[in-house]
């Protein structure tokens, strides 16, 4: 009823019928304004978003490569250990009998 009322008035006086279609022009510029504003924003708020991304993603990456890195010099540290049990295996056995025998001895 209200905007009835309205056009009814616009309609009687072309000076209204202008200012109003200036008003509403005035109104969809302003809304054109911040609808780009907020376009412009919530791009550079993707583009920050995508660069993190890309940077988590690359520390991903070189996190994923130390722990590679990690698991290999582990790997070759369980080889080495093993080599050197056997070793000292081998060389309990070598002195077992020497020191038996020293005991024996009395020189022990």
């Amino acid at each position: 009823m209200r905007s009835a009322i309205l056009w009814l008035a616009l309609q009687a006086d072309p000076r209204a019928q202008l200012k109003a279609l200036e008003a509403r022009r005035a109104a969809e510029e302003a809304a054109a304004r911040a609808l780009a504003e907020r376009e412009v924003s919530l791009l550079d708020t993707l583009g920050e978003a995508e660069q993190a991304l890309g940077q988590a993603e690359a520390e991903a990456r070189r996190a994923e490569g130390e722990r590679a890195q990690s698991e290999r010099r582990l790997e070759r540290a369980r080889v080495d250990e093993a080599g050197a049990q056997v070793r000292l295996e081998r060389q309990v056995r070598e002195l077992k009998p020497r020191l038996a025998a020293r005991q024996r001895m009395g020189r022990l």
